[in-house]
């Protein structure tokens, strides 16, 4: 079984990117579907966020104010630091228990989308990390419209993060998004994964083409995946890149411990 690690700044573009894999057959798991299930009146997190915060964060049905919660952890260092001792430790027990189990069903490639992947100190639970980079203003722009906040949110939240240029540095794979549509971004995963995963890239292929010969077509009517690469160097960095395309260096990044 090998694992993949994708993670970057939020608003940057994993999901696309994840989406891309689980297309070819990769079994996905996201840690923040994880968190949101365990946000969920009377789960683990939950119940240790009302201990600590108080009721003061539930809104009038009982349920989490997710827009309070994030209110106080993006503007208080120590809050945010409390919540990643209490949710990263439980995040990877079901992480793991994820894992055991795709071994046990002989899954070839697992997917991990995890956001904050460096932070919570998870690189060693992955064979190779895929980052997805975007430049901080266009991080904004996205962040403000998808979340319907204002620039001075955005920026707290963005800077509670280790800086996107950071987490490139330590990354195998940099996908740079922002310039491109997403169909553009798409592409750069088949294109990288063809390069760096072929036997897996090729397992796909050939369960994609038996499925279609299956529905009554010949092999000369299946459409194969395009895996030529049509963009510029800028756009796709793969292998030794560690700080040698960016600026920043990993030995400038301290994790957040788990304790």
């Amino acid at each position: 079984m090998y694992i993949v690690g994708v993670t970057g700044g939020i608003a940057s573009g994993k999901s696309t990117v994840v989406y891309e894999f689980e297309r070819l057959g990769a079994k996905i798991l996201d840690v923040d579907k994880i968190t949101r299930e365990l946000l969920q009146s009377g789960g683990e997190l939950f119940n240790a966020y009302v201990r600590h915060f108080g009721t003061e964060i539930l809104d009038a049905e009982g349920n989490l104010d997710r827009k309070a919660v994030a209110d106080i952890i993006f503007n208080d260092e120590a809050a945010r630091l409390w919540v990643n001792s209490i949710a990263h430790p439980i995040l990877l027990n079901r992480t793991r228990d994820f894992l055991v189990d795709c071994a046990e069903q002989g899954i070839f490639l697992v997917v991990l989308e995890v956001p904050l992947l460096y932070e919570a100190g998870w690189e060693s639970l992955v064979d190779e990390v895929w980052a997805v980079y975007i430049n901080k203003g266009k991080q904004v722009f996205r962040l403000m419209k998808r979340n319907q906040i204002d620039k001075q949110q955005a920026l707290a939240r963005i800077e509670s993060q280790i800086p996107s240029r950071e987490v490139a540095a330590r990354a195998d794979v940099v996908l740079r998004n922002g310039k491109v549509s997403r169909s553009a971004l798409r592409q750069m995963v088949l294109t990288t994964a063809s390069e760096r995963l072929p036997t897996f890239f090729s397992m796909c292929q050939k369960n994609s083409s038996q499925k279609k010969i299956r529905a009554g077509e010949t092999k000369s009517e299946v459409i194969k995946i395009e895996t030529e690469n049509s963009f510029s160097d800028g756009d796709i960095f793969s292998g030794g890149l560690r700080g040698d395309e960016l600026a920043a260096s990993a030995t400038d990044v301290v994790p957040i411990p788990v304790p």
